[in-house]
């Protein structure tokens, strides 16, 4: 595989969305976390890290889009890889917001 494609960030958004009836915007709830983490794939058996390189933590933001970006852009940060790397093989993003609401 050489140097190239070894990485693969994952991005979790938590969090419901839900409208506030008389200004018709979406909000998040409080308490709830995006969370990213970069995995190494060559290292994935090691018992001691399964290959996890750095992980990320924050406040879900009402904008998912951005929240998303800077949970990326930290990750990377915290790896000490570049954003235009192309060590990263991909990036998967996953979310429960909105399915809360129609899963109860």
């Amino acid at each position: 595989m050489g140097e190239n494609g070894r990485f693969r960030i994952g991005v979790d958004v938590g969090g419901e969305i839900f409208c506030l009836p008389a200004q018709n915007q979406l909000e998040t709830v409080v308490g709830t976390n995006t969370d990213s983490v970069i995995v190494d794939i060559t290292r994935t058996k090691d018992p001691m890290t399964r290959g996890v390189v750095a992980t990320f933590k924050h406040e879900t933001t009402v904008d998912i889009t951005t929240g998303i970006e800077f949970a990326v852009k930290k990750v990377l940060e915290h790896a000490e890889i570049g954003h235009g790397s192309n060590q990263i093989l991909s990036l998967t993003i996953g979310t429960t917001v909105g399915l809360d609401d129609l899963f109860p």
